[in-house]
């Protein structure tokens, strides 16, 4: 049997709800009015993308990135002196990066034979903090923001599928997770993992080209300093709210105003002998028997979003005709 993806864990927890409960399993609504409400499925798509981009903006950073009940993306370090011409030995750290499997999830895994992944002082950490360099917990909070949801969205999404995981590593299914900048393989109860090698050289470039002694930053700044996730900021387009927003509530309009025009148009003005057009009506309006289409104009449909097709013939109001024109 193959291994299971991302895609195939996304429509796991999708199809067992009483075992994932969370806000992921329905639709929720976006938090900018210029985007669109997406499907479950596609939600879960988007909030992982997104996660993969922030957890990889964090590493080229060289800092850590934890997920609990999954494990942390972190570096070794290893300390090695360079040659120099000058009297005093300077040190150039080298980093190597590595993935720590949480111990909820190595219980599991119980043909993984883990070596030290990090040595010497990481050996046995305290706390996770202490496991690589840097490190931190994933923030749901940039993820939410660049994927227009709400942060309790992205946190019980992340919650189900880790979940996910752990429950089809202990029915025996292996599995292929995808993180873009890392794959991690969990295959017959072991694991594995391959990083891209930009990865380590973006990292490695950042820490070197790093100041080791930064200027000093007062107390009261460095708590008002936003500090920004620029791959979440650019992640999705910049929504166009006003412009949107406008559009929708014209098609609404021209809803309301297309059940009105169907009603007269069965009223069979044109079989009735006693019927008079309207000379003046039809000059001023520019109708001929064309409908609305032929009211408003080629011009005024298109800056509407309206095909000219999409419109029910007929429809000779003045009322409403002049409401469309203002």
């Amino acid at each position: 049997m193959p291994p299971v993806e991302v895609r195939g864990i996304v429509s796991h927890l999708l199809k067992n709800p009483h075992h994932y409960p969370g806000k992921h399993n329905t639709p929720q609504s976006r938090t900018s009015q210029g985007t669109n409400p997406l499907d479950s499925t596609r939600q879960l798509l988007l909030i992982w993308d997104a996660m993969c981009n922030y957890i990889q903006e964090q590493l080229e950073q060289s800092r850590s990135v934890c997920i609990q009940g999954l494990g942390t993306f972190t570096f070794e370090q290893h300390v090695t002196p360079t040659n120099t011409d000058s009297h005093f030995c300077k040190d150039r750290t080298i980093l190597r990066p590595c993935f720590v499997c949480d111990p909820k999830l190595q219980d599991k895994l119980h043909r993984f034979r883990p070596k030290e992944e990090l040595r010497g002082e990481y050996t046995n950490p305290g706390t996770v903090y202490q496991i690589g360099r840097e490190v931190q917990y994933l923030n749901f909070a940039p993820i939410a923001a660049g994927c227009y949801v709400r942060p309790d969205v992205v946190r019980d999404a992340i919650r189900a599928m880790v979940k996910a995981v752990c429950n089809l590593v202990s029915r025996d299914y292996s599995l292929v997770l995808d993180f873009k900048f890392c794959q991690v393989r969990m295959l017959d109860r072991g694991l594995s993992f391959t990083f891209r090698q930009s990865i380590k050289g973006t990292a490695q470039n950042f820490l070197d080209t790093k100041p080791k002694c930064g200027p000093e930053v007062a107390v009261s700044r460095r708590w008002t300093t936003s500090h920004l996730s620029r791959s979440m900021m650019n992640y999705l387009p910049r929504p166009d709210s006003p412009n949107v927003t406008r559009k929708r509530s014209l098609t609404a309009q021209i809803g309301q105003l297309s059940l009105d025009l169907n009603s007269v148009d069965k009223t069979y003005y044109s079989e009735r002998r006693d019927y008079q057009p309207n000379i003046q009506f039809e000059a001023t309006f520019g109708i001929t028997g064309k409908g609305l289409g032929g009211a408003l104009g080629g011009d005024t449909m298109n800056s509407l979003n309206i095909a000219p097709d999409a419109m029910p013939a007929g429809g000779q109001t003045a009322a409403l005709l002049a409401g469309v024109a203002d």
